[in-house]
């Protein structure tokens, strides 16, 4: 990921350009996100753009002569031998794209509880090949390059399937069905991009992991991409994520409570979540955190202990270490808690040196909701945390 400078600045001065459009051979429409790749006689790649949105692309090149490949999935490839690029000088370079062999992959999607047809996205791994099913009849159909794929269909509100090893066949349709099982509609709340702090792919890993389709809900700006309540209304379940800040922070304390009150579900997690929306820190205070997390800070440093699971409770035989090797490792002072009232709250977990890291809370009211006052992002390994997640959605 690092650039070379001293090159890059001499590319720059004394450049050539190679500019064009690449089309469909067969009605000479542009083809968008093509590659177009300069190769060295070599072989060594000197260069690679991807085309617009419009098929077009413009490439510099260090002064020389070059192979220019023009490639796109479900296209044959095709080279411009010995391509002279002067300097200073732009040369102009069309492509047209004859499609390759292909077959057709077909089915439906439904519901396994119901049998009822679904609208899901069905894509195909590491390629740009996706369509949505029919909503009324949950059939879909792509034509791909003849080879062997892997499948991946999807909705929220159900769990992911994955197909592997599907062989298409040249001028062959082949049958895929699929049928879902229904999971919680999730959204997925980062709330540390705001401050360069995105913890988000540890999260995203745990929900892939046990097969949840979410959205992604990112609060880039505080001034725009704070969430209010009518944007996580229609969700299941939210999971929130803070790594150092927490929701009163940012404004969004009664979102969290009109979301609590109105029946969502709540997987709140964040070391400072306590310090800050407790009103131990002096300078943010919410009433959520007691009133619908039913959560009592004790301190805002729990010390860095790993966090063991309450024998009988969901977390019941999980150990995940503080800072483990393949976490985040940005649990600093995570916060040291306890429940107002063991009626509406209970323990699920602890720190093995100091006392509560966790809770659920029910009791009586409409709502389900898990905090962890630890980041789950710093907390043990990705299989651990995967089963944290899938735990934790399920109640």
């Amino acid at each position: 990921g690092r650039i070379d400078a001293h090159r890059a600045a001499a590319v720059a001065l004394r450049a050539g350009y190679v500019k064009g459009q690449v089309l469909r051979q067969s009605d000479l429409q542009p083809l968008p996100h093509a590659l177009v790749t300069a190769f060295d006689h070599e072989g060594e790649q000197q260069g690679q753009v991807t085309a617009d949105d419009d098929g077009h692309y413009y490439l510099a090149l260090p002064e020389g002569m070059y192979n220019v490949e023009a490639s796109a999935f479900g296209y044959e490839p095709i080279t411009a031998h010995d391509l002279s690029v002067p300097a200073d000088e732009t040369i102009t370079l069309d492509f047209q794209l004859s499609g390759a062999p292909a077959g057709v992959l077909w089915g439906q999607v439904t519901n396994t509880e119901t049998g009822v047809p679904i609208s899901a996205q069905i894509l195909v791994e590491n390629t740009p090949a996706r369509t949505v099913s029919d909503p009324q009849t949950g059939q879909y159909s792509m034509a791909l390059p003849a080879g062997t794929y892997t499948v991946q269909v999807g909705q929220n509100g159900f769990r992911r399937s994955t197909v592997p090893e599907m062989p298409i066949s040249v001028d062959q349709a082949t049958r895929l069905d699929i049928a879902l099982t229904p999971a919680p509609t999730i959204l997925f709340v980062d709330s540390g991009r705001w401050y360069y702090g995105s913890k988000g792919s540890y999260f995203k890993y745990a929900l892939d992991e046990k097969d949840y389709v979410y959205d992604v809900w990112d609060v880039r700006s505080l001034e725009t991409d704070v969430p209010v309540a009518s944007d996580l209304a229609p969700y299941d379940i939210t999971v929130w994520s803070s790594p150092l800040d927490s929701p009163g922070m940012i404004s969004a304390g009664d979102v969290i409570s009109s979301y609590l009150e109105s029946g969502g579900n709540l997987l709140l997690t964040g070391q400072d979540v306590g310090y800050c929306d407790s009103g131990i820190s002096g300078w943010i205070w919410h009433p959520y955190y007691r009133d619908l997390l039913k959560a009592d800070i004790l301190g805002d440093n729990a010390g860095r202990s790993s966090v063991i699971g309450v024998p009988g409770e969901l977390m019941d035989g999980i150990s995940l270490e503080m800072n483990g090797s393949d976490s985040a490792e940005n649990q600093y002072s995570p916060d040291l808690i306890d429940t107002l009232d063991p009626l509406d709250a209970s323990l699920i977990a602890m720190y093995e040196e100091s006392g509560g890291a966790a809770l659920r809370a029910r009791g009586c009211q409409s709502y389900n909701a898990i905090y962890l006052a630890a980041g789950l992002e710093g907390l043990g390994d990705r299989e651990g945390r995967a089963e944290v997640m899938d735990r934790a959605l399920t109640w």
